[in-house]
């Protein structure tokens, strides 16, 4: 049962916070960043301006640690207080958070608060369950773009997410609001805008820090302007952080060393008189997070807490370093190696792996002596502690639900179910050492950036390399999947969606893209299976609905395809991609009352999305209204000069009103 939540008056807790008793809260979480390219940090070529001041107009943590080097797990950990073993999201994708426990938006809706989140990635989308408590959860990605999908290739820039938070922020009036902003532009690939791009022609990741400190200034001028800065408690926190090359590892997931755990950890109160630019230098963790924003927000923070409150340190007073505990499950579930389990105390950590490692913070900070040989009792110590962390959390691995025998007959028949009996469980011990895998990981994160490239046949030649030496890891058979769609060879890619199925039977995303694939090519029984296997893993997938809609309006199973789009709209409400399509279905149905309704509020929604003002074309033809459906292709060319139909319907209606000259003008902007 979830943990009830209950109230308490900020006056015993926040006396004295300015003229406002109740404290707006606003929290930052900046993906992919790393504490030391941070000016605050000591960086001396960042250009980190804002974050800069923030950290001088409030407290910095020197030493704060993500649980999880992986987005979705630490935003978890951070919104709930509590470790991936406990609130069971292991991964991005694939998990979700259930409604056991409480979350941050929760304790606030609890308190009166306006809650609004707006997220700059899919891997943060609301179906693995972070909206809870929110009112206002801007997630919408247009994944109908997509002909394959990698959780980290769905995003958008942070001018785009600020563009949309500053007027939901206009909007609250007097009310106390707590506000989650998640840029994203740090994760690689590291391509910032201009001037951003030139700037930092030979730095590129520090130039998408500081765009991304940019963006944080223009929030920061918006709150001033609006004389809401000095009510409102800003929190900014690095999710984790990067490899860029330490131990050899160039993006994040798979080691749990500090290069891509410690983060930036700002904490700026309410003007109360408080003392400025204290800086803290004790271990804490983003699992403090949840009872230090419950504690500003005047809730009484639920016993699910495992961090706790970092309060005391902001207003001065001390607190004594507690062991933290950080993993990665990545390795085992993406490559079937050891995953990486570790303890860190304010000196030492261990981490827990076949080839296990010991070091001395204090005295190294890169981890590079590994002190297992020479302290074995400490190691022996902490392993321990780390043991008896995991023994008394819950197991988080989700049991599939069985399938029907003819179910699993035709699934099995078209590579949605694994050809070959998933591997056991075993120890982390009997499997691979991640770091003995270093060269592999290098060359598919190369892979990566050559298909960010389009370099297609390079990528390509790489991860048939790596599957060469290693046949069984999954993301390779993904990726390498998605580099055959991308150029085309659908049939390759199938194949490679079908391994990874063989190997991981439940990977969303090779479900996804194998059943895209399959639509690709044409076959449509096969692609609508596809889809139906990924809603029976996961009931809320917006692209599921899509596409399976796509395909009833293909074959004119328009009360069908009305169906899958309005579940699509119902878990994602006001959704122009959903409207437009409910207008198309409506359309064909010949109730046109109901088709313009959908496409004007789809219109009103997103004025530029494709073949919008071309459906409402049609039906304006339809209804003999002229005027209108001229005026209405005439938009959808301006928007989207290369729409074929759109001109050539245009250019068949001036035709028919004698307009001959406008026609041939029409007819010769197609050649």
């Amino acid at each position: 049962m979830r943990a009830v939540i209950r109230a308490l008056s900020l006056v015993t807790l926040l006396s004295g916070c300015g003229e406002k008793a109740t404290p707006n809260v606003l929290l930052l979480t900046l993906d992919t960043l790393r504490a030391d390219r941070l000016g605050a940090y000591g960086y001396a070529l960042a250009e980190t301006p804002n974050l800069d001041a923030l950290a001088a107009d409030g407290t910095l943590f020197e030493n704060a640690i993500a649980q999880v080097p992986l987005t979705l797990p630490s935003h978890t950990t951070l919104f709930t207080g509590t470790y991936p073993v406990g609130h069971g999201v292991r991964d991005n994708g694939g998990y979700v958070l259930g409604d056991d426990l409480a979350t941050l938006a929760e304790l606030a809706a609890s308190r009166g608060y306006r809650t609004g989140a707006f997220v700059s990635a899919f891997v943060l989308d609301s179906r693995f369950g972070l909206d809870r408590g929110f009112a206002t959860y801007y997630d919408q990605f247009d994944l109908s773009r997509y002909e394959r999908i990698s959780l980290g290739s769905v995003e958008r820039i942070a001018e785009e997410t600020v563009e949309e938070f500053l007027p939901w922020l206009s909007t609250v009036g007097e009310s106390p609001f707590f506000a989650w902003v998640h840029l994203y532009d740090p994760h690689a690939p590291y391509d910032p805008p201009e001037p951003f791009a030139t700037r930092f022609a030979e730095r590129p990741y520090d130039g998408e820090v500081s765009y991304v400190d940019a963006a944080v200034g223009r929030i920061l001028d918006f709150l001033r302007a609006r004389d809401l800065y000095r009510h409102t408690a800003i929190v900014v926190a690095g999710d984790h952080g990067e490899g860029l090359g330490d131990h050899r590892e160039l993006t994040h997931g798979n080691f749990v060393y500090d290069s891509t755990l410690r983060v930036p950890l700002i904490i700026r109160m309410p003007d109360d008189g408080a003392a400025r630019g204290r800086r803290a230098s004790g271990q804490v963790g983003l699992i403090d997070l949840f009872p230090t924003i419950g504690e500003i927000l005047g809730a009484v923070v639920p016993a699910q807490a495992e961090g706790r409150s970092l309060l005391p340190i902001v207003r001065g007073d001390g607190l004594s370093d507690l062991p933290l505990m950080v993993e990665s499950m990545y390795p085992r579930l993406h490559y079937g190696w050891s995953e990486m389990m570790a303890v860190r105390t304010g000196r030492y950590k261990f981490i827990d792996t076949p080839k296990p490692e010991l070091y001395d913070l204090s005295s190294d900070p890169a981890e590079s002596n590994n002190l297992v040989g020479l302290e074995p009792d400490l190691a022996e110590r902490m392993r321990r502690l780390l043991a008896e962390h995991e023994a008394k959390t819950k197991d988080s691995v989700a049991t599939p639900t069985p399938l029907d025998p003819d179910t699993e007959r035709r699934l099995r028949a078209l590579g949605y179910v694994g050809g070959i009996e998933p591997a056991t469980e075993m120890d982390r011990n009997e499997l691979a050492d991640p770091k003995d895998k270093i060269e592999i990981l290098q060359a598919i994160a190369r892979a990566d950036g050559l298909g960010a490239q389009r370099r297609y046949d390079e990528a390509i030649e790489l991860l048939l390399g790596v599957l060469h030496d290693d046949p069984d890891i999954v993301d390779a058979h993904l990726s390498l999947g998605n580099l055959y769609s991308s150029t085309g060879r659908y049939e390759d890619a199938i194949a490679q969606f079908r391994r990874c199925l063989d190997l991981s039977p439940d990977y969303g995303l090779a479900l996804t893209n194998l059943a895209l694939a399959y639509r690709r090519i044409g076959k449509l029984d096969e692609a609508k299976i596809g889809f139906e296997r990924v809603l029976s893993l996961d009931p809320g997938n917006r692209q599921a609905f899509f596409n399976l809609g796509e395909i009833a309006l293909f074959r004119k199973s328009y009360d069908e395809a009305l169906d899958f789009f309005q579940r699509g709209l119902e878990q994602e409400p006001e959704s122009p991609l959903f409207l437009r399509q409910l207008g198309v279905a409506y359309f064909y149905l010949a109730d046109f009352p109901k088709a313009e309704q959908k496409l004007e509020s789809a219109r009103r929604s997103r004025s530029d999305l494709e073949s919008v003002h071309f459906t409402l074309a049609l039906l304006y033809e339809e209804l003999g209204r002229l005027a209108e459906a001229e005026k209405a292709y005439r938009e959808e060319i301006g928007f989207h000069p290369d729409h074929l139909r759109a001109r050539v319907n245009l250019a068949s209606l001036l035709g028919a009103q004698d307009r001959f000259d406008e026609q041939i003008a029409e007819l010769e902007a197609l050649t």
